[in-house]
C-alpha cells in the first residue's frame, strides 16, 4: 500500500520541525525529496529518505543509492563490538556525531531501497548486509531490504548474513531468506 503525499508531506514536515532545520522544498513532490538529499544538514536528508521510501517509487532508487555511495565517502569510525557498548570516551563530539548519522542515514537509505523495490539496488544492499565495518544497524536493515526484493541473487549473502553475531542481523537475514524461498 502506498502512502499518500499528504501523509508524505505531514511526516517529512514533522521530521523537519522537530529537527528545526528549514527544509524548504515541497517534501510532497519527487523534486522537493531529491532536493532535501543534499541538504547539508543530515537530519534533512534523513527526513527526505524517509519521504522519498514512503512514495515507494522507483525513480527515487538512483537518488537514493548516489547518497549511499557519498555517505561511504565520509570516514568511517569503527563498529561497536557489541550491542550496548559505549563508544569510545576519547571519541571527539564531531566523531559522535558522524557515526550517529552514518547508520541512521544508511539504515534509511536500506529501508527506502527495499521499499521501492527495484533490483538495481541489490549490489549495494548485499554488500552492506554481510560489512562488518558497517554498524549492525545498517547490516539489519539491508537485510530486510533485500527480503523485500524477493531476489534469489541475495541468498547467499543472506546466508552469510545469518551467522552474523548481532540478534538482529541473524533475525532480519533469516526473515528475508523465507521472504524469497518462499
Amino acid at each position: 500500500m502506498r502512502t499518500n503525499p499528504e501523509d508524505i508531506c505531514r511526516i517529512v514536515s514533522e521530521m523537519d520541525r522537530m529537527a528545526g532545520l528549514g527544509f524548504e522544498a515541497c517534501p510532497c513532490s519527487l523534486g522537493g525529496l531529491v532536493a532535501g538529499l543534499g541538504h547539508p544538514a543530515w537530519e534533512v536528508k534523513l527526513a527526505a529518505v524517509v519521504g522519498l521510501g514512503l512514495r515507494r517509487g522507483r525513480a527515487a532508487v538512483p537518488h537514493l543509492l548516489e547518497l549511499l555511495r557519498w555517505e561511504h565517502t565520509q570516514p568511517i569510525y569503527g563498529q561497536k563490538d557489541s550491542v550496548g557498548q559505549d563508544l569510545p570516551k576519547e571519541w571527539t563530539e564531531e566523531q559522535r556525531a558522524a557515526y550517529a548519522r552514518r547508520w541512521r542515514l544508511k539504515s534509511e537509505i536500506c529501508f527506502a531501497l527495499g521499499n521501492c523495490g527495484d533490483a538495481s539496488a541489490l549490489d549495494a544492499l548485499i554488500l552492506l548486509c554481510t560489512d562488518q565495518k558497517e554498524d549492525y544497524n545498517v547490516r539489519a536493515a539491508a537485510c530486510k531490504a533485500l527480503g523485500q526484493l524477493r531476489d534469489p541473487r541475495a541468498l547467499p549473502a543472506l546466508r552469510v548474513a545469518a551467522g552474523d553475531w548481532e540478534f538482529c542481523t541473524r533475525a532480519r537475514a533469516r526473515w528475508a531468506m523465507r521472504q524469497i524461498e518462499g
